[in-house]
């Protein structure tokens, strides 16, 4: 069987929560940059569920259950979508200033 060591005791971590939407934000703000259309998509929701499932191993959760990633994977998922809604609202503005 396998068995998944984790990297931080979720005691001694309260922020751990943290994790997927820094993560999330950031992979939003990245997608929305770098790629346009399809690509922007595939890659933030890749980068997303990369994210979430990376918390839940970081925090130590997945290694009390696989049931976590339903909460870190939504959570990193929520978080890209408004990273990526933000960037695009700040880089739109910037465009408008610029003329």
């Amino acid at each position: 069987m396998l068995t998944v060591t984790p990297l931080v005791h979720p005691e001694e971590n309260p922020l751990a929560e943290l994790i997927p939407i820094l993560g999330g934000l950031l992979v939003g703000a990245l997608a929305a940059g770098l790629s346009s259309g399809r690509t922007r998509w595939a890659l933030g929701l890749l980068g997303c569920l990369l994210v979430g499932v990376a918390a839940a191993f970081v925090s130590g959760e997945l290694a009390r259950s696989a049931a976590f990633l339903l909460i870190d994977v939504p959570l990193a998922m929520l978080a890209g979508l408004a990273g990526g809604a933000t960037f695009a609202v700040l880089a739109r503005r910037h465009a408008q200033t610029e003329r």
